[in-house]
């Protein structure tokens, strides 16, 4: 179900991971394995996210 309903990609305005029902190791492993880095926290930049820190692993 996480990948069909992807509320592990949602993420603190602080750039903290954040809570997840399956645990915060499963949502780091989760990340990881779709190519996500952790890192701070972005501007949002033209989307208008805030937490928009997740980083491609080819960014």
């Amino acid at each position: 179900v996480p990948i069909l309903i992807p509320c592990h990609r949602v993420v603190c305005i602080s750039g903290a991971v954040g809570n997840y029902s399956g645990g915060l190791a499963v949502k780091e492993w989760l990340l990881a394995h779709e190519g996500h880095r952790l890192g701070k926290p972005g501007l949002g930049g033209s989307s208008g996210l805030a937490g928009a820190w997740l980083k491609g692993a080819g960014a």
